[in-house]
């Protein structure tokens, strides 16, 4: 009794004192209590610019090189790149990044100059598809992925498949003429009633031609859903979520969907959209993108009800045999450099970067070579960072950093004797 009092007596006092320490240690990083903000800002003669990407290393502010690029305009290249780049890119063909997998890349609209970080460039896409290549991936299409999640058929080594959600008629014009430039099979997931009933306004979807001609080039299209990727009232106060994993709420009746009832409305509507695919192109075999990535167990059993082959959700892996319901690495985002997208299907962490000193810690601006002391290397010449401060010295351009603020003000000297006149 005395062991078990005295544990209780330990809890009670470190439930007291942990609080304290907690609340301490914030007063002392913080300042008071002061909050210190998430990212770092940084103004050059006034024009500020965010930094998500920059960090505070060994007490030194250090910033990417695309900021050099952005805020600067000067162009960058890291040395590296240019070090034997005809044997690097053999090299990276013949390397076995896994074997017995394949990778799933997923990607929904594409612009010529997208306007949100969830849509990405033509220029991006190409930049993929290329490093695709040069790194030694090999593009397989949806039957080939089915044959071997279910039927175990063997892959080639770096197997990986293409798939587009949605629908857009942007994947005819632009995606399209790239996929078909390097050979590469794809598939995309249609919303089948968009095509059934295009709406008179919002991005223009495909139409049932386009998609006939493209499946001529090794491109198929698959079921996502007839009309279910929307978001539904479930307990009539206005709550929204997945109509494909929730019970709606039914307002005449006022109330809530039975479970045969909500089985039979998803089993419906994916057995129309898998109809239509068959009338319209001749679909013999079933894959499913899941709305949202969303799913439970009900919605999976009524998938394998009606004879869905594989599902995809929106978890970033990558998928081996009988993973039926299989990850997919997003590669759509505009605010991602390609070379983060594929190290991602190597499995690798894109954002951990590798300190670099000494010749290596070297950077082209501009065609000059610029030494610098240190450097965290990324995955991309973008994602590199260097020290602010050594690049402000290289170009006579004053910084005040202010560490508590998360803040640096950059003044150029034309800046600077401008004001001095006023």
């Amino acid at each position: 009794m005395k062991k078990s009092w005295g544990t209780f007596t330990n809890k009670f006092k470190l439930t007291k004192i942990l609080p304290a320490l907690v609340l301490a240690a914030t007063v002392l990083v913080t300042g008071c209590g002061t909050p210190v903000p998430d990212e770092v800002t940084i103004s050059l003669d006034g024009k500020e610019f965010k930094e998500p990407a920059a960090e505070i290393y060994e007490g030194q502010l250090m910033v990417p090189a695309s900021f050099i690029q952005q805020a600067l305009g000067k162009r960058v290249e890291w040395e590296k790149e240019t070090d034997k780049k005809g044997e690097e890119e053999k090299e990276k063909a013949k390397a076995v990044h896994y074997s017995g997998k394949v990778g799933v890349l997923m990607y929904h609209d594409i612009m010529e100059k997208p306007d949100r970080d969830d849509i990405l460039s033509t220029q991006q896409f190409k930049q993929q598809m290329e490093l695709l290549r040069k790194e030694g991936f090999v593009p397989i299409g949806m039957e080939e992925y089915l044959d071997f999640i279910g039927k175990g058929k063997p892959v080639p080594d770096n197997a990986v498949l293409i798939t587009f959600d949605d629908g857009y008629e942007s994947f005819y014009k632009l995606a399209y003429p790239i996929l078909k430039e390097y050979e590469y099979p794809a598939a995309n997931f249609i919303i089948v009633s968009s095509i059934d009933k295009p709406a008179a306004s919002g991005r223009p979807k495909l139409t049932w031609d386009q998609m006939r001609e493209m499946a001529q080039h090794d491109i198929g299209f698959y079921n996502h859903t007839y009309d279910m990727h929307r978001y539904g009232d479930t307990d009539g106060k206005g709550r929204k979520k997945p109509v494909t994993t929730r019970n709606l709420y039914l307002p005449d009746e006022k109330r809530v969907e039975t479970e045969d009832e909500y089985k039979q409305r998803v089993k419906d509507d994916l057995i129309r959209a898998e109809a239509r695919l068959k009338e319209e192109l001749g679909n013999t075999r079933s894959a499913v993108a899941l709305p949202y990535g969303a799913y439970n167990d009900k919605l999976l059993a009524v998938l394998d009800s009606i004879g869905v082959e594989a599902s995809f959700m929106v978890k970033e892996g990558r998928n081996g045999i009988g993973d039926r319901n299989g990850f997919r690495i997003n590669g759509g985002r505009s605010d991602q450099s390609p070379e983060a997208v594929i190290a991602k299907l190597k499995g690798q962490d894109p954002t951990k970067r590798k300190l670099v000193t000494g010749e290596g810690a070297k950077l082209k601006i501009d065609g000059e070579a610029v030494q610098f002391s240190k450097m965290l290397t990324g995955v991309a010449t973008e994602d590199i960072l260097v020290p602010l401060r050594e690049i402000c010295k290289k170009y006579e351009i004053k910084v005040d950093w202010n560490h508590k603020k998360k803040r640096a003000v950059m003044t150029t000297s034309q800046a600077a004797d401008a004001g001095g006149k006023e």
